[in-house]
């Protein structure tokens, strides 16, 4: 991650508390320990990556020309499940045939999916009081915890929503292709005349 958001650690957090003098607040939760100092983004973010591949060939002759190329692109984001991936497929032909026939074509195709969560976001994540140990006494991670003014909050953390893929994943797909033929015929003995239709797929 460049950048966490700023937030104030364990000691600081306690000593605001009890300077504000809100009954609600100056006596610790069932889960509150002025000893404890939790980075909840520390333990929630995710080391992202990036990577970008293509492969792509070329050739022809005096009579017409190639290329087809493969591309893969893979972005895997800093919060968990979250992440972006593409297929890329791109190929064209422009060949000529006998001296008055030309024909062509280009194709751009790609396969996408998206990947998010469906619950357990940055707003839970960033509510959570540093004071609050997230795991239990066996090494266990809590799945809720009593903070002051939010009893039962759910905990949310890397490793506990990787251990719910299956629950929480939330994907979406998507397909597109962009094609186009032609084919041109000259006119024999008629030089500059021709004729050229283009479809579009």
């Amino acid at each position: 991650v460049f950048s966490n958001i700023d937030m104030m650690d364990g000691p600081t957090y306690a000593k605001m508390r009890k300077d504000a003098n809100m009954p609600a607040y100056v006596n610790n939760t069932a889960d509150e320990s002025d000893n404890v100092n939790t980075d909840w983004q520390d333990l929630f973010y995710q080391t992202g990556s990036v990577q970008s591949h293509d492969i792509g060939v070329s050739g022809g002759n005096k009579n017409g020309a190639y290329t087809f190329g493969v591309g893969y692109y893979d972005d895997k984001g800093i919060l968990p499940l979250e992440g972006y991936t593409r297929l890329s497929l791109r190929a064209s032909l422009d060949q000529e045939i006998g001296k008055f026939v030309r024909i062509g074509f280009t194709s751009n195709s790609n396969y996408n999916v998206t990947k998010g969560r469906s619950s357990g976001g940055m707003y839970q994540v960033l509510q959570m009081t540093p004071l609050i140990d997230p795991y239990n006494a066996d090494g266990t991670w809590k799945r809720t915890v009593d903070m002051p003014a939010d009893r039962g909050a759910w905990v949310y953390t890397r490793d506990i929503i990787e251990a719910n893929r299956e629950r929480m994943l939330s994907q979406t797909k998507g397909f597109g292709s962009y094609n186009s033929i032609y084919g041109e015929v000259k006119a024999p003995g008629i030089e500059g005349l021709k004729y050229r239709i283009n479809v579009g797929l």
